[in-house]
């Protein structure tokens, strides 16, 4: 061995040095205050590694440098990042305040504006839309109707016919298998050859068969009132009287709730405002 020692510069004549892993400097083992133990335990681990003082000072050296480098692209790259992300921002809202213009443009031709009264508001006008109609309440009475005889106009306009007033009548004690066609026929009978309306007194989730008897309502015209009203028209059995509209009326029969099977009483159910027939 004819080298010197790192530390002493004397020459090394034993084995008892040691080495550094990255310039093959060479140094005894007692300038570093080392024993035999030392060099061992180092040698057997492959990933315990030994550099002189100027090796050492390079690697510092370097690996500060690049850890400076690295932050310099890591911030480059995140600030190039940041730029794409805003570009695509902003082109994403141009093309949406573009798509708002059209349709903006789309609204105010197919609008017609509101001319403002004498009387200035602070409050926008509203733009109506031609395609808007007016709605008037119920019973506005400011309409009238026209009285000139048809058959002297050239040309007619087909209007909706008025509507017919009807008189309703209360129909009682009705076999629950009855329809409605069945009592049309019967009012038909009885009173008049025109068709009525009759609609069935019975709740929808009503079991009928099990109701002891169902009521109905029949509109016909206002001029068969008395007809309607006298019994001699009607078969015996059955019972009637004008019909009210009432939310909660006391004349109307209803079945109550029960557990037990429903029987047909004995004697009808009366009411003061029901006429029966004998």
């Amino acid at each position: 061995m004819d080298k010197n020692c790192y530390e002493c510069s004397q020459p090394i004549t034993n084995l008892n040095l040691i080495k550094c892993h990255l310039c093959d400097s060479v140094a005894h083992m007692k300038c570093f205050g080392w024993a035999r133990s030392n060099l061992d335990f180092v040698n057997g681990q492959p990933n315990l590694l030994w550099f002189c003082a100027d090796c050492l000072k390079s690697i510092e050296n370097l690996k500060t440098k690049h850890s400076s480098d690295t932050a310099i692209d890591t911030t480059s790259a995140f600030a190039n990042s940041i730029t794409c992300c805003m570009n695509e921002v902003k082109k994403e809202l141009g093309q949406i305040n573009a798509f708002i213009g059209s349709i903006s443009d789309k609204l105010l031709t197919n609008t017609t504006p509101v001319m403002l009264s004498a009387n200035r508001s602070s409050k926008r006008p509203r733009v109506i839309s031609p395609s808007d109609t007016p709605k008037r309440p119920r019973g506005f009475s400011g309409l009238l109707s026209g009285t000139k005889a048809v058959e002297n106009f050239p040309s007619l306009v087909e209007t909706v016919p008025q509507p017919t007033t009807k008189f309703w009548i209360y129909l009682s004690r009705i076999a629950p298998h009855v329809s409605e066609d069945e009592i049309a026929a019967l009012v038909r009978d009885c009173v008049s050859d025109i068709q009525p309306v009759v609609k069935k007194l019975v709740r929808k989730d009503a079991d009928v068969k099990s109701l002891a008897f169902i009521s109905f309502k029949v509109g016909i015209d206002l001029q068969l009132k008395d007809a309607a009203l006298d019994a001699n028209n009607w078969p015996k059995g059955i019972y009637f009287r004008q019909f009210e509209e009432r939310n909660a009326s006391s004349d109307f029969w209803k079945p109550k709730a029960s557990k037990f099977p429903r029987t047909v009483p004995s004697q009808p159910a009366t009411s003061p405002h029901l006429v029966p027939l004998n």
